[in-house]
């Protein structure tokens, strides 16, 4: 696959549907607490996730806690899928970012959206579904400022992660 296979299959990734999975989605249904805020970014495959999970309560959909765009700069060769994708993920975190939101305005979003989920769990538990590197980022900053849980080595799709405010 070259660079441009590669950026045609990002685009169509963004618009594809999840794999409907109702075992996972009950499992996660249960771990929620009642009358929790659900929030879920906007791209497809976490509204299809929400919606799974919850059985069609109502939630709120926030572009602000979608995946942060993989940079796509037009680099020689072929390799695989996986490849161009870490190095993909490897140039976001270095700060190389093409034409999509500079490393800056990604930083700038995920502390925005950390605040938020702050805010709103001051009263109510809240859930996001959202996205790996995203959340990954998000739960980052929630550690960095008092609240406390474990984000999983390797976040995969349908995993949970749970974090606590801790009360002073």
């Amino acid at each position: 696959m070259n660079i441009l296979h590669f950026a045609k299959f990002i685009k169509n990734y963004r618009n594809i549907s999840i794999t409907p999975d109702s075992e996972m989605a009950v499992n996660i249904a249960n771990v929620i607490p009642v009358d929790s805020l659900i929030l879920s970014s906007d791209l497809k495959r976490a509204v299809q996730t929400a919606t799974a999970v919850t059985g069609g309560t109502a939630f709120r959909i926030d572009k602000l806690f979608r995946e942060v765009s993989l940079p796509l700069l037009h680099l020689p060769g072929t390799t695989k899928c996986s490849h161009w994708w870490g190095l993909s993920i490897a140039l976001r975190i270095c700060g190389l970012a093409g034409k999509v939101e500079s490393t800056k305005q990604a930083k700038l979003r995920v502390t925005i959206a950390a605040a938020q989920l702050s805010k709103e769990a001051m009263t109510r538990d809240v859930v996001l579904f959202g996205h790996g590197v995203m959340n990954y980022f998000i739960a980052k900053e929630l550690l960095s400022s008092g609240w406390s849980g474990l984000i999983p080595r390797n976040i995969k799709h349908w995993d949970v992660m749970v974090l606590t405010k801790d009360e002073k």
